[in-house]
């Protein structure tokens, strides 16, 4: 790119915000508003990614492919319903993660109509666990408050 900034602007360093104007670029204080705009869009991380407790390589697996589908609506669902209970006795059993996998082996748009219940999944996804997001996903003070 010849040494040229893109257009738009861009974070550079420490919270200063940069935007070009033409090949040379005025650099300015980042404003207020864009200070958490670039943080995770699934809230922020969860105490025991950050705390002493570690996780076993299917836990982590499972955390990364609930916050990696593809689509965004399905990829906060998911991804904040596993971060809260990626460590907790559901989950901590063998046919609870076995349970976990499956839901987390099915198409995207598929799984995203049976958790807002616009259709209703196959016997085999539903158990303990499906339940357990379909009452995350229509909480009080969840994303989907509407029952």
């Amino acid at each position: 790119m010849n040494g040229r900034v893109m257009k738009f602007g861009r974070v550079v360093g420490n919270g200063y915000f940069r935007r070009s104007c033409g090949s040379t670029g005025t650099t300015q204080k980042k404003p207020e508003w864009l200070n958490g705009h670039l943080s995770s869009p699934q809230g922020p991380a969860a105490p025991f990614l950050g705390g002493g407790a570690s996780l076993n390589v299917r836990q982590r697996r499972a955390l990364f492919r609930s916050r990696q589908r593809g689509w965004l609506e399905v990829d906060v669902l998911l991804g904040r319903w596993v971060s809260k209970n990626i460590s907790s006795s559901l989950l901590a059993t063998e046919s609870g993660m076995n349970q976990l996998e499956l839901i987390l082996d099915q198409e995207t748009p598929d799984l995203y109509r049976w958790i807002t219940k616009q259709t209703s999944p196959p016997e085999y996804i539903e158990g303990e666990v499906f339940e357990s997001i379909k009452n995350f996903v229509f909480g009080t003070g969840n994303i989907m408050d509407r029952e």
